[in-house]
């Protein structure tokens, strides 16, 4: 299995630090290849993506960060958009890593690859308002049997091993606020805010309450989005997950295609039941079952719109008993 890491520099003092390389020693199937898609167009080179099974952006390198030619490297990106998505199709595994300025992600580095798809959080955080970075996660219970995630504990922990002050950027390359923010074990850092339909959400937020990493089939392959730092965080299972998705694609786009079919058994469930609601309301009307000042002098027309109106209540009415009941259920933690 080949597989190519997008870096900033393939100069180790002139890059922020690849965390992969380290992982996938431990791999002896694998090749590695760093690559650097700004040095690739300087020396009139071309990235041959259909000679990797497998390409993983390292974090925040294409962050629109000038120092390190992110900016360059979120053009190309740009520019190569569909030939990532052709490399996607055709069977590849892409893996993008999280994008941040100042630990924040930045919506127009996901825009490069995933524009109109995926909306990362806001870039400000109220006051007393929880951290938007955590050394935990937690994986989504509904969709647990999903290939990526089947074998993963509920709850995910950074197993961070090198010291706290090592050197994630080369020295004197970034200001003091990048550095007080950097918090080594961390997970993630932000979270997706919304999400188009065809992206499943496998993990969440420690709070469960935004994921951090999105995937979705296509064609022959598989995206992986995410404002996870995979490679740092050491989740030696979810690493392995990850890198198995090549073989394990069938499976992938059986579980993804299977669904989408449970989505549209819950949306008819859904509609069923307010159109049985919505029929038995009018049957209790029409009958003068439920005794109600209909308008328009009691006609049809009339006695089905507050038909409509009662279930569209009980509707409401159902969605705040659940709420109810489910923060009664986190407060006693359950």
């Amino acid at each position: 299995m080949k597989i190519a890491i997008i870096v900033d520099n393939l100069e180790p003092e002139r890059r922020r630090y690849c965390f992969w390389e380290e992982q996938l020693r431990s791999f002896p199937d694998i090749q590695v290849e760093l690559i650097s898609l700004s040095e690739q167009i300087t020396e009139h080179k071309t990235f041959d993506l259909d000679a990797y099974d497998i390409i993983i952006f390292n974090w925040d390198v294409i962050n629109n960060d000038v120092w390190f030619n992110a900016d360059r490297c979120q053009i190309i990106v740009k520019n190569d958009k569909e030939d990532f998505a052709q490399f996607v199709r055709n069977g590849g595994i892409l893996i993008l890593e999280d994008q941040t300025r100042h630990w924040i992600p930045v919506q127009d580095a996901y825009d490069a690859l995933f524009a109109s798809q995926v909306v990362v959080q806001g870039t400000t955080k109220k006051e007393n308002e929880k951290p938007a970075w955590a050394p935990t996660a937690r994986v989504n219970k509904r969709l647990k049997d999903h290939p990526l995630i089947h074998n993963l504990p509920a709850i995910l922990y950074s197993a961070y091993s090198l010291a706290p002050d090592f050197q994630w950027f080369p020295p004197n390359s970034v200001r003091q606020r990048a550095l007080q923010g950097l918090h080594p074990t961390k997970i993630y850092s932000g979270a997706f805010q919304k999400w188009k339909s065809e992206w499943l959400p496998l993990i969440y937020t420690d709070d469960s309450n935004h994921p951090i990493l999105l995937v979705k089939a296509d064609g022959l392959g598989l995206w992986v989005v995410s404002t996870m730092f995979f490679a740092s965080a050491n989740i030696r299972e979810l690493i392995e997950n990850l890198l198995k998705a090549k073989d394990n694609r069938s499976d992938i786009r059986l579980y993804h295609s299977h669904y989408r079919v449970v989505r549209i058994a819950y949306a008819s469930s859904a509609v069923g039941i307010l159109l049985a609601l919505t029929g038995a309301v009018f049957f209790a009307l029409s009958s003068h079952f439920i005794a109600v000042d209909i308008p328009f002098n009691n006609s049809v027309g009339g006695t089905l719109a507050v038909s409509l109106l009662i279930s569209f209540l009980l509707w409401i009415l159902s969605f705040l008993l659940r709420y109810v009941t489910s923060n009664i259920r986190s407060a006693l933690n359950k």
